[in-house]
């Protein structure tokens, strides 16, 4: 503490003392610096923080310095804006890779991804403690200083053979969501999902849900995502009434530490096999389900809203105009408060609401995706590559009503080489400004997450 004052006293001494220097760690100050910090064994910390911190300094002064943790580089700022010190990381403004601590081929991290704050969930859905039992497991990711690292491997305290957990994966805050379809319990693969809350470091299991008139095959946790209090999960098989194979979306509610049913959802013009909930999106109180099999293969989504009377009412049923037969339309999709993203073969089309809530197609984007994920005013849509053609994640930001592509992600090591493609761009999902990527494929379908913050 004493030589903190002392040099504190020097610096504010620097104007009575003119011409002279400042010496840590040494007697002999270099005459050309006004601080001379010398050591053998340690550094100097200038200060750290996130982009939106730096960014939000009142009044920069040109020379001013500090350290981004969410781009890990120095930033200077040079009027009129701030210029990286790109030779500090390399790696700048590139996909950050990062594997399973104990991946081995044939795991498949990276098919779901989920990203809140500074936490990313994916699955590895064939993850096994016996080979080839395909009990699942998931992983769970934690950004820090800019940096993601595994945080915790989580799996189903009742794990069986073939449940595939980590089929679907979802993650908010504090809680965790991951889906086992071919879970079986009083029924063959009825299917399970598993929420975790997080305690420190770790996640403990809080509670199994299973559907309160589970059947054979219904791939309950084919699907699933949570917000807040509300857990939201599909059963894409499930048979309604005579319609086999029709779906159902259930609700789930928190009171406490407690999970109980609320609704069960089902399309009122639905029909057998036709996959409603084949991909769910849940945010901002509204609830969108995709229905690829609707209407021999044209597909469809359908919006439901949760502050509607009763809740959970249907808002508008959403198509594409031009669908053909097989296109498949709403077997990728994303929805947030006033838009919403849904792919099929050949192409997405972004939805925005009116203050009247009816939706209407904004934007078509050409790319036949493999998923979609839209958040706040960028849409992203990925193209899972294969052994020829590299992955990509296009990523568009919306001007008005006008969106308009602003960079495009690529597999940073296409597969040319291996005997499997690494079909990066498998998973997609954004938070802030931070991007998580699944490359299930990679390392022979081991797989692997890529993350990116593009502030």
């Amino acid at each position: 503490m004493r030589k903190i004052i002392a040099l504190l006293f020097l610096c504010a001494s620097g104007k009575l003392i003119s011409g002279q220097s400042v010496g840590i760690g040494t007697s002999s100050p270099n005459s050309s610096a006004v601080l001379d910090i010398q050591s053998t064994s340690k550094g100097a910390l200038i200060p750290r923080m996130t982009t939106a911190q730096r960014k939000a300094i009142i009044n920069p002064e040109p020379g001013l310095m500090v350290f981004d943790t969410d781009k890990r580089t120095i930033f200077m700022y040079q009027s009129p804006q701030w210029g990286q010190l790109s030779f500090i990381n390399n790696q700048l403004g590139q996909l950050m890779p990062r594997t399973a601590s104990d991946g081995e081929q044939n795991n498949y991290l990276g098919k779901e991804v989920s990203i809140s704050g500074d936490y990313v969930i994916s699955g590895a859905v064939q993850a096994d403690l016996v080979p080839g039992n395909n009990q699942g497991a998931a992983y769970i990711f934690h950004r820090k200083n800019g940096d993601w690292q595994q945080q915790v491997k989580i799996r189903a305290s009742d794990a069986a053979n073939d449940d595939y957990f980590g089929f679907s994966v979802g993650v908010d805050g504090d809680y965790s969501i991951v889906g086992a379809p071919g879970n079986t319990g009083t029924v063959t693969d009825q299917g399970a999902a598993y929420v975790f809350l997080r305690s420190g470091n770790s996640w403990i299991q809080q509670q199994k849900l299973v559907a309160p008139d589970a059947g054979i095959s219904d791939q309950f946790g084919y699907k699933v995502s949570i917000r807040g209090s509300i857990a939201i999960i599909s059963s894409n098989l499930d048979d309604v009434g005579s319609n086999v194979n029709q779906g159902s979306v259930y609700v789930f509610t928190r009171s406490g530490t407690t999970w109980s049913f609320t609704k069960k959802i089902t399309s009122t013009d639905g029909a057998a096999n036709d996959s409603f909930g084949d991909d769910i999106s849940y945010k901002d109180g509204l609830l969108l389900v995709g229905c690829p099999n609707d209407n021999t293969g044209k597909g469809s989504a359908y919006v439901y809203s949760e502050y509607s009377l009763p809740p959970w009412g249907l808002q508008q049923k959403l198509i594409d105009p031009a669908g053909v037969s097989f296109a498949g339309f709403g077997s990728e999709l994303s929805i947030n408060a006033n838009h919403a993203i849904i792919g099929q073969s050949g192409s997405a089309k972004i939805f925005a609401k009116n203050n009247l809530n009816f939706w209407s197609i904004q934007k078509t984007l050409s790319l036949s995706p493999t998923d979609v994920y839209i958040h706040g005013d960028y849409a992203l849509l990925s193209r899972a590559g294969d052994l020829s053609t590299p992955g990509t994640v296009q990523i568009y930001g919306r001007n008005g009503s006008n969106w308009l592509l602003s960079r495009t992600l690529t597999d940073p090591e296409p597969a040319s080489a291996s005997m499997y493609p690494n079909l990066f761009g498998r998973s997609v999902a954004m938070d802030g400004f931070n991007i998580v990527v699944g490359a299930e494929g990679k390392y022979s379908f081991q797989g692997e997450l890529y993350f990116i913050n593009i502030e």
